[in-house]
């Protein structure tokens, strides 16, 4: 990164200074940017016209983390509703599967030609959870994780230390910012900056603290950049309150927001709450608006959920023909074939995740063996025979799921129905996350007519808040 802090850069009208973190607008309108987004302004005013591949962005913004594609793309995304809030024109061109070229022609310049504000400094409408959050999501819903095989190893101690430490610089910012004066971006600021530094499984102790935030920047005001829908994300994960967050969700696409990660999450939430025609809406405004994001596993996903499973096929075929197969387009293939019955392709994409993890070649064997003796049903039954290969502990788990809830669906696999519904019944007293869709997900079909599904149903609804669900 440049070194040169006295310098700012102009480009396109618009004035950039690194020491204040501040846009300056033709209009005289000054942008407070994030860091992270600052840093990445720099990198592209460095290096104007010059293809910049993601591995380097990713490199110089987030390093020494390691972060996938999704991390980046979701910056690229924010930067640019950033830069529209000055200049219609697109700055930023994508160079598929490559990386991204700085278009505007750009000037250093003396940062003692401060510009004069015209107006009162105004937020950017950039306070998107990020990386963390995505991971967050990833973590409950097993297609959006896996970009590569890396997705699945775990971050050494200083790269989760170098990611507290911003988090806590962030949370010290907005803090300062909070002891000056009230003030809706601070609020908002500090709960993401809260939501990035915690994981998965203490969302729900911290969520009261952090509605609360997000209600206290609504209050100040109501149309505050990103409140709305980091609120939806908390009322959904953390407080695992359907109605309130239905409630949410909605208005905020209804205030018009298409953003492809907002479509993402809320066809997610809304197909858990059995929502199929606001699935539907979104994947429509998805795919005419932003089709490189619709072009996923996880499209794949949504399709399989909502009963859709030859659209689920052509999809998922399509992105494995034209694209390397990534750790989550096997996780959706193998999905797709156990429900429509292709063994083949389920055994295929399973015998893949197997290699990702720290199964021994013998192991793998005696899987390749049970297939052949008695198909997936056989396989599932030797996963549950061997936990250590479904569970977090000795090493990477196979697929998605872990827990009670890995358990639950090999049991389902396996044909033992009883057993499936003791180990979905401890990962409700649980709270795991992926238990959101447990009336949406077409695997847990076989348990639905037993007696004993009844019981499981009503402590989900009544936990979810949802006493009307059939």
């Amino acid at each position: 990164m440049r070194t040169n802090k006295l310098a700012n850069f102009q480009f396109a009208g618009i004035r950039y200074c690194p020491n204040t973190l501040e846009i300056c607008a033709p209009n005289g309108n000054r942008i407070a940017v994030e860091p992270r987004i600052g840093r990445m302004i720099e990198l592209f005013c460095e290096h104007p016209g010059e293809l910049l591949s993601k591995d380097r962005i990713i490199a110089a913004i987030w390093a020494p983390k390691v972060v996938s594609e999704d991390s980046l793309t979701v910056a690229i995304s924010r930067l640019r509703r950033t830069l529209k809030q000055c200049c219609e024109e697109e700055l930023i061109k994508t160079v598929a599967g490559r990386g991204y070229i700085w278009l505007p022609p750009t000037e250093i310049i003396s940062a003692n030609e401060q510009p004069k504000p015209r107006k009162p400094m105004v937020s950017a409408a950039t306070l998107f959870i990020g990386s963390v959050l995505v991971a967050l999501v990833a973590t409950t819903i097993w297609f959006i994780s896996a970009s590569a095989p890396d997705s699945i190893s775990v971050n050494t101690s200083s790269e989760t230390k170098a990611t507290l430490a911003a988090n806590d610089t962030d949370i010290a910012y907005y803090r300062q910012q909070l002891s000056d004066r009230p003030d809706a971006l601070a609020y908002v600021g500090l709960a993401r900056a809260k939501i990035n530094r915690i994981t998965v499984a203490e969302l729900p102790v911290h969520s009261e603290e952090l509605v609360a935030l997000l209600q206290r920047a609504l209050e100040l005001d109501a149309h505050v950049a990103e409140a709305q829908w980091l609120l939806a994300k908390v009322q959904f994960y953390g407080e695992w309150d359907f109605p309130s967050a239905r409630e949410t969700w909605q208005r905020e696409y209804a205030a018009g927001n298409r953003e492809p990660e907002f479509l993402l999450e809320f066809a997610e939430a809304m197909l858990a709450m059995r929502e199929f025609e606001w699935v539907q809406q979104a994947m429509a405004n998805l795919r005419q608006r932003n089709p490189e994001f619709y072009a996923t596993p996880m499209v794949a996903w949504l399709h399989i959920m909502m009963g859709e499973n030859e659209a689920a096929r052509q999809e998922i075929e399509r992105i494995i023909a034209s694209e390397p197969a990534t750790y989550g387009a096997h996780i959706s293939a193998h999905h797709i074939g156990y429900l429509t019955g292709d063994e083949n392709m389920a055994w295929q994409h399973m015998h893949s995740l197997m290699e990702l993890t720290d199964i021994t070649n013998a192991m793998l064997t005696v899987f390749a063996e049970r297939f052949a003796q008695g198909g997936m049903q056989a396989v599932h039954q030797e996963l549950l025979h061997n936990q250590q290969w479904t569970a977090f502990g000795a090493g990477n788990p196979i697929g998605h799921y872990q827990g009670s809830l890995a358990q639950a669906r090999h049991a389902v696999g396996a044909g033992y129905y009883e057993q499936a519904l003791e180990y979905i019944q401890q990962a409700l007293a649980e709270r795991d996350m992926s238990l959101l869709w447990l009336l949406a997900d077409p695997y847990y079909a076989p348990l639905h007519e037993l007696p004993e599904f009844q019981p499981v149903r009503e402590a989900f609804m009544k936990i979810t808040g949802q006493p009307f669900l059939s």
